[in-house]
């Protein structure tokens, strides 16, 4: 099922990304903001492409792992569904494609997602960072305590780097 999205799909004009609820600090200069964007079913063939393929010529990508499939990005950032059912981020531009775990599947996932936007945005007013631009080591400390609860053990780091945007 999932090596069917391995191949190009036909080119249709990209929707307006609408559905960004969340912004990831830290990438690019800092303070900025940049949207997560969350797929719908009808958008996630058109998602692929800058990914599993080649947006413009439609060319796979020959270091896109077969069995990841994009389901959401951040700040261009791709996270990904496996068809083992885990939940990777990746780093766009770096080259080659790489996949870090940071969750073991998809209500692992969505539960960190809404622990975080509850954490977030409720308790912290959307702003984690001291004046230097950097999370302090008592919030990071807090945020490992209290959000990311969702995720073992074994992906806390990198979920919390994924959230943090580091």
């Amino acid at each position: 099922m999932w090596r069917d999205f391995a191949k190009p799909f036909s080119a249709r004009p990209s929707r307006p990304r609408s559905r960004a609820w969340a912004t990831r600090k830290g990438s690019g200069s800092p303070g900025s903001s940049r949207p997560f964007i969350f797929y719908g079913l009808d958008d996630l063939s058109d998602r692929q492409g800058g990914y599993r393929f080649n947006g413009h010529t439609g060319a796979p990508s020959t270091s896109w792992d077969p069995d990841r499939f994009v389901i959401a990005d951040w700040a261009a950032d791709p996270v990904t569904v496996g068809a083992d059912g885990s939940i990777c981020y990746s780093g766009h531009g770096a080259g080659s494609w790489t996949y870090t775990r940071i969750a073991a599947d998809l209500p692992d996932f969505l539960q960190l997602l809404a622990t975080w936007i509850r954490y977030f945005v409720a308790d912290h007013g959307a702003d984690l960072h001291a004046e230097n631009s950097e999370v302090p080591e008592d919030i990071r400390a807090e945020i490992r305590r209290d959000v990311l609860s969702a995720v073992s053990e074994a992906d806390k780091d990198a979920a919390l780097s994924f959230l943090l945007a580091d």
